[in-house]
């Protein structure tokens, strides 16, 4: 049975639980189950401080999402009916109330998804909507629709061997020598029980997502603290059809930057908080940086081994071609 709790209101700021994620340093006075504590002392204050408290929405509110938003000065707000009511402060802050009715985990899934993709647009992060997959160091972004297959290629590249970097929210940022660099947020994996038989694995042992009744969480592991990784490409996850041919094509101009601004997390929050010149100036910088291709599918567990072998294939040549213009 899942412990059921409440934060309460507490004075002042909070500390006791260390993590690295997303790229930043994050202190908590709750322990955050997704994450593993970090053992290393921080250089300097937490990047981003998690301190519970009462949240009072502004009267001015509204629906973004199917949730309730709102900005008042350097304030984001964000409120889940029946689950929690977030505050995000300047990109440093976040205070949480959470309703006596959910779940710590409940509250988590939001906390380590819109609310950290609100304070990265505060920071100027900027937060994608992605699996990133780590190959001999370097890493390929996979974004797409809901249903797309994202995670069901994160699995596939996980059975194969790969690290997963993270299953839904990645951090993108330019290094100083102007190169894409991304950050893993958890990893972890979200798969419907076919997915799960497909790769030979039991749901039997797995906690349900929240809201789902037949998607389960695989947890991989709670590192988080790696180095941000060089980012070689990105594949736009579609549905092939009787217009877009099965295959891996790249993708130019305008269908490039669509396929970016498609998949930045939480992009009408982000307007909301006016982070748009921030977030489009980073496309036209994606878009001329890293190669982005349209990865065209055929919907079904049918198809998949083949396309997913395919695209291996296509990822590892790119590895092999770089390697060869540093030698």
């Amino acid at each position: 049975m899942k412990e059921r709790w409440d934060w309460g209101s507490v004075d002042g700021p909070m500390s006791g639980y260390r993590y690295g994620a997303f790229g930043l340093t994050i202190e908590s006075g709750e322990s955050i189950s997704a994450l593993e504590p970090s053992a290393l002392a921080f250089a300097g204050p937490a990047d981003v401080e998690i301190s519970e408290g009462a949240v009072r929405l502004p009267k001015d509110a509204q629906i973004i999402d199917g949730v309730e938003v709102s900005v008042e000065g350097d304030s984001y707000y964000l409120s889940i009916p029946g689950c929690a009511r977030f505050q995000v402060v300047g990109g440093r802050t976040i205070v949480v109330q959470v309703d006596r009715r959910t779940t710590r985990d409940e509250a988590h899934l939001y906390l380590l998804g819109s609310v950290f993709g609100a304070l990265m647009h505060q920071r100027g992060i900027l937060p994608f909507h992605c699996n990133a997959v780590e190959i001999d160091g370097s890493a390929f972004l996979f974004c797409g629709d809901s249903g797309a297959g994202k995670s069901t290629l994160a699995a596939y590249f996980v059975e194969r061997g790969f690290r997963l970097l993270s299953d839904d929210l990645c951090a993108l940022q330019f290094d100083r020598d102007g190169r894409l660099r991304v950050s893993g947020g958890v990893e972890r994996l979200r798969l419907w029980r076919d997915t799960l038989e497909h790769f030979g694995r039991s749901s039997a042992e797995l906690a349900l997502v929240p809201g789902y009744e037949q998607k389960f969480e695989l947890s991989l592991s709670k590192r988080n603290s790696a180095e941000p990784l060089p980012v070689v490409a990105m594949y736009h996850l579609r549905q092939a059809d009787l217009e877009r041919e099965a295959g891996i094509f790249r993708l130019q101009g305008l269908d490039a930057a669509n396929s970016v601004t498609a998949n930045i997390y939480r992009r009408r929050h982000a307007d909301l908080i006016g982070a748009a010149p921030f977030y489009l100036s980073t496309t036209a910088r994606i878009v001329a940086d890293i190669p982005i291709f349209s990865m065209n599918r055929n919907w079904g567990l049918a198809h998949f081994g083949r396309e997913a072998r395919a695209v291996e294939e296509h990822m590892r040549k790119m590895v092999e071609e770089m390697a060869s213009t540093r030698v």
